[in-house]
C-alpha cells in the first residue's frame, strides 16, 4: 500500500537526498544498536515538515517473530529472537519462561502470574504474565524496552546478577599447553651439551555445567630422559544454591586452618567469586541514627565508596563493599533540610573474617594420595569452617582425621577497629607415625595480625606460629624418616609497608623459624622506592643468618640497587625502557648488569630484552655474560626465544603458550586462558581485533578466543572498530557474557559481509513510496526504502535480488549484479528497475 508523505515538487533535490540518506543510514545496523533520530526530519531549507517515519511504518507492524535488542527497568539486557502479538494495535512480547526467570521474575509476587513449573521453552504474554509490567517495542530499531514494578522482582543486592543468567557455556574440547626449552653448549667444547624441554598441557571437556579436566607434563631431558606424568584429573561443577562448587577427583584441599594437602575423592567447598562484591569479604556493619529521609555518605581516605538513601529512625548498612585491609571510615548522614551529622568508624579485615551470617565451608573425603610409603593412601576426612558471628567476630572450626592421625581445630577472627583485626586459632592432633607406628600428641597455635592505618597509609602483617615440641604435620606423619629434617618450634613472619609520599615507600620485613633442637633460620630484608626526576630507583638490603644446633652462625648479606629510566623522556615516541642493576654482598663480590627492553617496530604485541653483566669476584676472575630475548603476543599464543652466553657456556631458549578449543562450530586456537573463555564469534568477519586483549584477533572464519573472563561477573567483549574491514557490517560491536567457573561461553557478533550499496528504485516509472519494506532475498534482513525511492543495504552480496511490498498484498521484485570497486569509494550507486512477482 503507497504511503503518502508531504513534499513539494520543487523543492531542491540535494535537499530530499540528504535527507534519505541520513534516514537510511540511521536503520541500517552497522555499528551498536540502530537508533532513528527525529531530528534528521526536521525541515530543511525552507522545505515543509515531513511526518514522523514512525508513525509512517506504524501500521506496517506484524505479528511474528523479531531479533530484538531487550532492555529492562532502563538498562541493557539482552538480544534475543521474541514472539509478537497483536493486541489492541500494539505488537505485545510473548515472553519464554526462561526469560522471565533471567530478567529475577518472582513468581510468588501479587502482580506476577505465571507457572514456574512450565516448560522454560514456552511463551507467556507480558501483560498475561505480568499485567502491572509495561513494554515498548520500536519496531525500526527492534528495539524493546521492558518496565517491572520492584515488587515483581526477586530482591537483588545492586551489584548482584540472578543466577538465571549465569551461563554454563556450549559444549567444547579443550587443550592448553605451555612448552619451554633450552639447548646448552659448553663454549670451550660445542660438541658436548645438553638439552631439557617441558610441556605442560591442560585438558579438558565441557558439558553443561560439567568440566572434566586433566593436567599432564611431558619433560624430556638430555641428563634423564623422557617422562610423562598424569598430574591430576577431576571433574568440577558449581552449585549455586549453597555459592559452592563440587570437585571428584585429584584436588587440593583448602588452607585455611590447615595444611593444604592433594586427595584423590570428593570435594565440596565455598566459591567466594559467587558472591557479590558488596558482601564479599568481610566489612563492618556501620549503623546511625537518620532525624528525617536522608542521605548517608561514606568516605574512606576522603574518596566517597558508598552511598544511600534511609528512612527516618535506625538504619544499619551491612552491605559495604570491602575497600581495603581497614582504615577509618568517615560517616556523613546528610538530612532532609540539608543539616548533616559527621562520625567516624574504625574496622580492619582479613581473609577469614566474614561478615556476620556468612558462611565459607569446605568438606573433603577421599584418599591422601602423596604418602610415602609402600604407596598407601589412606583415607582422610577434613571440615573447615568459618562462620560470621555478631560483634565483628567469626568463628573458626576444623577437623582433619584418618585412621592414624587425627586433628581438631577451634578459634576466632575478630575485627579490633583501630588496633587492627586477628585471628587465633589452636589445632591439638593426635597421631601415630605411620613409618614407626609411634604415637604422638601436640599442638600448634597460630596467630595472625594485620592493620592498615589511614593516617598513616601504613600496612602491617604478622604470623606467628608455635609449635609443641611432638607436634606433628598431616603430611609428615605419613613422611618417610629423614635424619636431616628438623623439628620446628616456632615460626614468625612480619611485614611493615610505609608510604612517604603517593610515590615514595619502605618496606620491612622479617622471617625466622626456630627448631627444637636449638637451631633457627632468619630473614631480614628493608628498602626503599624512590623516584628520581623521572628515575625510578629502589634500593634494597637483605640479610640471611642461619644457625645450626650447635651454635655457629652463618651470615650472608646482599645489597641491591636498582634503577628504572623511559626513554621516552628523551624521546615522546620511544617504547625503549633501560634497567641497571648493581648487586654486593658486602665481601668483595659484585655484579653490574645493564639492560634494554622494549617494542619492535612500535608494536605493543612484539617486545624485545638485553641484557649485559660484569662480574666482580674477589678470589676468582672476573666473568662476563650477556643475553637477548624477543616475545610475540598474537592470535595464535604467545612465543618467547632467548640466547644467554657466559664465559663458560651458550644457551638457546624457546617457549610457547596457546589454547585450542573444539566447538559446534570448529576448531579456534588462542591464546592460554587458565580460567573462563569467551569464544568470539562474528563468521566471516576475519582479522578483526578485540579491545583491550593485546594480540586478540578473529581468524579466517571469523572465531577467537577472548582468555581468562571473569567468573560470574558482567564481561564485556567489544569489537575494535578500527580493525573492522570496509566490506563488514556489524549488528553490534559488544557483547556481554557472565560465565560459570571455566566456562566457554559464546559472544555472539552478528556480522553483514559484502558491499555498502545506496540503490534508487522505482516501480513502473514512478518513485516507490517512503517507508515503503524492502527484504533480501535469502535473508531475513528488512529495510525500508527512504525519500525517492533510494535504499541502503550493507553486507550486499555482489548479485541478489530485492522484494518489495507494494501493497499488502502484491510485492515486486528487482536483481541486480554490482560492477567492480572502482577507486576507494565505500558506497556503491545504482539504479533499479522494481518488476511484477
Amino acid at each position: 500500500m503507497p504511503i503518502a508523505h508531504s513534499r513539494k515538487r520543487n523543492s531542491p533535490r540535494f535537499v530530499r537526498s540528504a535527507i534519505s540518506l541520513c534516514v537510511m543510514l540511521s536503520i541500517s545496523s552497522a555499528y551498536g544498536e540502530a537508533y532513528f533520530d527525529p531530528g534528521l526530519l526536521q525541515p530543511v531549507d525552507g522545505a515543509p515538515e515531513i511526518g514522523d517515519l514512525k508513525s509512517v511504518i506504524a501500521n506496517e507492524k506484524k505479528e511474528g517473530t523479531y531479533h530484538v535488542y531487550v532492555d529492562v527497568n532502563g538498562k541493557k539486557f539482552s538480544t534475543e529472537d521474541i514472539q509478537f502479538s497483536l493486541k489492541d494495535d500494539a505488537l505485545v512480547p510473548c515472553l519464554p519462561m526462561a526469560m522471565y526467570a533471567k530478567i529475577g521474575i518472582d513468581p510468588s509476587a501479587a502482580d506476577v502470574h505465571i507457572n514456574p513449573e512450565k516448560d522454560e521453552r514456552s511463551c507467556v504474554l507480558l501483560t498475561e504474565a505480568v499485567p502491572v509490567a509495561q513494554s515498548s517495542f520500536d519496531f525500526l530499531t527492534k528495539k524493546l524496552s521492558l518496565s517491572f514494578p520492584q515488587t515483581t522482582l526477586h530482591a537483588l543486592l545492586k551489584d548482584e546478577i540472578p543466577v538465571a543468567l549465569w551461563d554454563d557455556g556450549i559444549p567444547a574440547l579443550l587443550v592448553g599447553y605451555q612448552a619451554s626449552g633450552s639447548q646448552t653448549l659448553q663454549s670451550q667444547d660445542e660438541s658436548s651439551g645438553s638439552s631439557d624441554n617441558y610441556v605442560n598441557l591442560k585438558n579438558g571437556i565441557n558439558l553443561g555445567a560439567w568440566r572434566l579436566r586433566n593436567l599432564s607434563t611431558f619433560t624430556q631431558s638430555s641428563d634423564t630422559g623422557t617422562e610423562w606424568d598424569n598430574t591430576s584429573t577431576y571433574v568440577e561443577r558449581a552449585i549455586p544454591a549453597i555459592k559452592g562448587e563440587l570437585v571428584m577427583g585429584d584436588a587440593y584441599t583448602t588452607g585455611d586452618l590447615f595444611d593444604s594437602i592433594r586427595l584423590r575423592g570428593v570435594q565440596i567447598s565455598s566459591d567466594t567469586d559467587m558472591i557479590p562484591g558488596s558482601i564479599n569479604g568481610f566489612a563492618p556493619v556501620v549503623r546511625g541514627i537518620a532525624k528525617s529521609n536522608a542521605t548517608v555518605i561514606i568516605r574512606q581516605n576522603n574518596n566517597i565508596i558508598y552511598q544511600t538513601n534511609v528512612a527516618p529512625g535506625p538504619f544499619a548498612i551491612n552491605d559495604l563493599a570491602p575497600v581495603s585491609n581497614g582504615g577509618i571510615l568517615d560517616i556523613t548522614v546528610k538530612e532532609a533540610d540539608g543539616s548533616e551529622t559527621h562520625f567516624s568508624q574504625s574496622f580492619a579485615s582479613m581473609p577469614i573474617l566474614q561478615r556476620k551470617g556468612a558462611l565459607k565451608y569446605a568438606l573433603s573425603v577421599g584418599k591422601y594420595s602423596e604418602a610415602d610409603l609402600d604407596d598407601s593412601e589412606p583415607e582422610v576426612l577434613q571440615a573447615v569452617i568459618a562462620y560470621g558471628l555478631p560483634y565483628n567476630l567469626t568463628l573458626l572450626s576444623g577437623l582433619q582425621k584418618s585412621n592414624a592421625y587425627q586433628s581438631y581445630d577451634l578459634g576466632l577472627g575478630l575485627d579490633l577497629g583501630f588496633l587492627g583485626a586477628m585471628s587465633l586459632d589452636m589445632a591439638k592432633e593426635k597421631s601415630t607415625l605411620a613409618m614407626n607406628a609411634e604415637k604422638r600428641e601436640g599442638t600448634v597455635t597460630h596467630l595472625k595480625y594485620q592493620n592498615h592505618l589511614d593516617k598513616t597509609n601504613s600496612d602491617i602483617n604478622i604470623s606467628l606460629d608455635k609449635y609443641s615440641k611432638n607436634y606433628t604435620s598431616f603430611a609428615d606423619n605419613y613422611a618417610k624418616a629423614d635424619d636431616n629434617q628438623q623439628v620446628k618450634k616456632q615460626q614468625l613472619s612480619l611485614s611493615l609497608n610505609q608510604a612517604i609520599t603517593d610515590t615514595q615507600s619502605i618496606f620491612v620485613s622479617l622471617n625466622k623459624t626456630d627448631y627444637q633442637n636449638s637451631a633457627s633460620s632468619k630473614m631480614y630484608q628493608v628498602g626503599i622506592n624512590s623516584p628520581l626526576w623521572m628515575l625510578n630507583a629502589s634500593v634494597t638490603f637483605g640479610l640471611n643468618q642461619n644457625q645450626d644446633e650447635e651454635g655457629k652462625v652463618t651470615r650472608d648479606k646482599q645489597l641491591l640497587f636498582n634503577f628504572s629510566l623511559p626513554l621516552s623522556v628523551f624521546d615522546h615516541t620511544s617504547t625503549t625502557n633501560a634497567t641497571t642493576m648493581i648487586t654486593n654482598d658486602l665481601k668483595g663480590n659484585s655484579n653490574q648488569t645493564v639492560g634494554f627492553s622494549g617494542n619492535i617496530m612500535h608494536s605493543p604485541a612484539f617486545t624485545y630484552n638485553t641484557q649485559m653483566g660484569y662480574n666482580v669476584q674477589k678470589h676468582e676472575d672476573d666473568t662476563k655474560n650477556a643475553s637477548a630475548g624477543a616475545t610475540y603476543k598474537g592470535q595464535y599464543g604467545e612465543a618467547q626465544l632467548g640466547y644467554n652466553q657466559d664465559d663458560q657456556q651458550k644457551q638457546f631458549t624457546y617457549g610457547m603458550t596457546g589454547q585450542l578449543i573444539l566447538h559446534r562450530h570448529g576448531l579456534t586456537a588462542g591464546q592460554y586462558s587458565d580460567g573462563a573463555i569467551a569464544l568470539v564469534s562474528a563468521p566471516g568477519a576475519s582479522h578483526v581485533g578485540i579491545s583491550n586483549n593485546l594480540g586478540v584477533y578473529t581468524d579466517w572464519r571469523g572465531y577467537t578466543i577472548v582468555p581468562d573472563v571473569t567468573p560470574y561477573n558482567t564481561n564485556t567483549v567489544q569489537i575494535d572498530p578500527d580493525s573492522v574491514g570496509q566490506n563488514m557490517s556489524f549488528e553490534n560491536i559488544s557483547a556481554e557474557v557472565i560465565p560459570t567457573k571455566d566456562a566457554v561461553v559464546l559472544a555472539k557478533f552478528p556480522v553483514n559481509i559484502g558491499r555498502k550499496v545506496l540503490f534508487t528504485l522505482n516501480y513502473k516509472g514512478d518513485v516507490i513510496p517512503f517507508g515503503t519494506q524492502a527484504y533480501l532475498v535469502g535473508s531475513d534482513r528488512m529495510f525500508f526504502i527512504g525519500d525517492r525511492g533510494e535504499l541502503f543495504i550493507s553486507g550486499a552480496a555482489d548479485e541478489g535480488e530485492i522484494l518489495v511490498d507494494i501493497s499488502d498484498s502484491h510485492q515486486c521484485k528487482a536483481g541486480y549484479k554490482l560492477p567492480k570497486i572502482e577507486g576507494k569509494l565505500p558506497i556503491t550507486m545504482m539504479t533499479l528497475s522494481c518488476g511484477d512477482e
